[in-house]
């Protein structure tokens, strides 16, 4: 299939105007003139996936390069794969498995706005996380400190982080054991769904070891609904997943290939934006004393 007899089968859509199909064929060969100048990875294989509420990160820049809808043919999957930049960086990061009782300690800020009303909430959610999926969680909201909570049962429907330390780290492999995971079936949400949330989920979770993070990296890339622009000049990479309920889109510092934090819109409940910030993400040697004292008081 060329990039032409897939313009054509775009083209009757009414949601592809001319110029966006003009568009597209631009920046596909734009990317494949690129290509014949770079070395190419061994053509792999291909799926598609979802994972979280909707978003769109309000950011233009002069400098940045757009590359997406993917409209490679699935035997050529990873030819062009608009990530792939973002999976090497991730490769020279070094995020240690959380093995020998080391958990990932992780802070995230949050700040949702709802659109009817207006009304703005403020987060701030501190995490412990072991490697059987067990987790430790201290909230704080609108500057209150919430009471810490353990959770002792990981949700069956995701991937711990033991699991995710023995999945494979070559990007088609990972995608095969995705795909024919339990988890990945337990999900109902339209054809490989699944996979592409699962995905999303390691990517997202910060605690998957550097060669298994860079490959689900890469093979995110690989869904025709993701779209990724790259700003040079302040160094991040932004990818959108296209999603019906609304767009979402993830960024990443383009050095480390580290998620940054993300920005999404959503129809439900009035309609509402979502703004998530990483600012920290790091693997401890153990879970702190005080915050195993403050849960166990609670009952945990």
């Amino acid at each position: 299939m060329t990039v032409d007899t897939r313009l054509e089968e775009l083209a009757p859509d009414p949601a592809h105007s001319a110029e966006r199909v003009a568009l597209i064929r631009a920046q596909v060969l734009a990317r494949a003139g690129a290509l014949d100048h770079t070395p190419r990875r061994r053509p792999q294989q291909r799926p598609g996936r979802r994972w979280m509420v909707g978003g769109v990160v309000a950011v233009a820049a002069a400098s940045a390069l757009v590359i997406g809808p993917t409209l490679i043919p699935k035997a050529d999957s990873f030819a062009a794969n608009a990530l792939t930049p973002l999976a090497r960086a991730a490769e020279r990061t070094d995020v240690p498995p959380l093995s020998d009782g080391r958990v990932l300690h992780r802070t995230t800020e949050y700040r949702m706005t709802e659109t009817a009303s207006g009304k703005v909430t403020t987060m701030q959610w501190d995490e412990w996380t072991l490697d059987d999926g067990r987790f430790y969680r201290q909230t704080t909201v609108d500057g209150t400190v919430g009471p810490t909570e353990h959770w002792d049962t990981p949700s069956s429907s995701d991937f711990t982080p033991r699991e995710i330390a023995a999945l494979p780290t070559d990007p088609t492999r990972l995608l095969k054991a995705v795909e024919g995971s339990p988890q990945a079936s337990s999900y109902s949400g339209g054809d490989r769904a699944g996979e592409q949330r699962l995905l999303g989920t390691i990517i997202y979770g910060g605690y998957a070891p550097t060669k298994v993070w860079a490959a689900a990296i890469e093979a995110y890339g690989s869904f025709d609904d993701v779209q990724v622009r790259v700003d040079e000049a302040k160094n991040l990479t932004f990818v959108t997943e296209v999603a019906k309920g609304g767009p979402l889109t993830m960024l990443f510092d383009s050095t480390t290939g580290q998620l940054l934090g993300y920005d999404s819109t959503s129809p439900q409940d009035g309609g509402r934006t979502e703004t998530m910030k990483v600012s920290l993400s790091k693997v401890e040697d153990g879970l702190p004393t005080r915050i195993a004292d403050l849960a166990q008081r609670r009952g945990y």
